[in-house]
């Protein structure tokens, strides 16, 4: 735990008493925190699997049927030839995973896991809901617990990582369990957290800021997960707008490299030099999140 911090401080921006907040918060019992804001979630998905999916009633559908096929922006992201077999983990998947169950001329087995699994279960029982793929159980931060390293084509998740414990462990823990050359693909609401007044699970903000992915919390420090992990993985982060609100879309594909960045101000890529301004612990002294040596893919506006 203690080289897990030294190795993301560098990548806040805080001052010394949101730092003393930072240190204080990993003190305590992060988990117990975490569960108590749990039965909100469950007794949304009670009510949405009662409800038969409330007003998302054509979403329900679709996670409950054995032939929806792979959405086009996963299967894009996977290279697989016709007959290929191929493997997907949806992290965060809730009681009915959404991503789709099948590929036309490819083998697609999908696997959803959940911290929740066994609250969901009970809930589907409830309900008498057999769902095509059962949620399996496993935290975000504990996947390698369940899982080989390099072993998924492409690691989903969707407007739940920002409800961990931990999502920037759960980050590492994805690019740990997806093969060399394929996709951890993200898919968030913008500053849930915020929106929700840090109530229940709503404990973090995804954002994107200049093209960059960037972690936040109410305690007003940042994150700066494109350069965290900006040794292991290409990164691009996009966004889009629709009845929800403002989503941001991060792919990182894995190239390798340590568990975690090095000194960002030392460490270059390619013929890149380090970002001027950046301070000893590579934070910028403006509240500009900077990223010296990340491969950052340009975001179209």
């Amino acid at each position: 735990m203690v080289h897990y911090i030294r190795s993301i401080i560098p990548y806040f921006t805080v001052n010394a008493p949101q730092l003393a907040f930072i240190v204080s918060s990993v003190c305590r019992p992060r988990r117990l925190r975490w569960r108590s804001g749990c039965g909100d979630e469950i007794n949304f998905w009670d009510k949405w699997l009662g409800g038969r999916g409330l007003k998302w009633a054509e979403k329900y559908r679709e996670r409950l049927d054995p032939y929806q096929p792979l959405q086009g922006h996963l299967s894009e992201l996977i290279d697989a030839r016709p007959g290929e077999y191929v493997k997907v983990l949806d992290v965060g998947a809730g009681p009915v995973s959404s991503v789709g169950k099948v590929w036309k001329d490819r083998t697609l087995t999908l696997i959803a896991v959940d911290a929740l699994a066994k609250d969901y279960q009970v809930l589907l029982r409830k309900h008498r809901i057999e769902p095509v793929v059962r949620t399996r159980f496993s935290e975000a931060e504990t996947l390698t617990k369940h899982f080989a390293e390099s072993s998924f084509d492409l690691v989903h998740s969707r407007n739940s990582l920002d409800h961990s414990i931990d999502p920037i462990r759960g980050i590492d823990q994805m690019l740990r369990v997806v093969k060399n050359g394929c996709y951890v693909y993200l898919e968030h609401l913008s500053n849930e957290g915020h929106a929700e007044n840090y109530t229940g699970l709503h404990q973090w903000n995804f954002g994107e800021e200049n093209g960059r992915f960037v972690v936040s919390t109410r305690a007003r420090w940042k994150i700066n997960v494109s350069a965290v992990f900006a040794r292991r993985a290409e990164i691009r982060t996009d966004t889009r707008t629709d009845g929800r609100g403002k989503w941001v879309i991060v792919t990182m594909r894995k190239c390798g490299g340590a568990a975690f960045a090095p000194d960002p101000v030392t460490q270059t890529c390619g013929n890149n030099p380090p970002t001027r301004g950046v301070d000893r612990a590579g934070v910028a002294p403006s509240s500009d999140v900077a990223v010296p040596c990340a491969r950052v893919v340009p975001h179209k506006k």
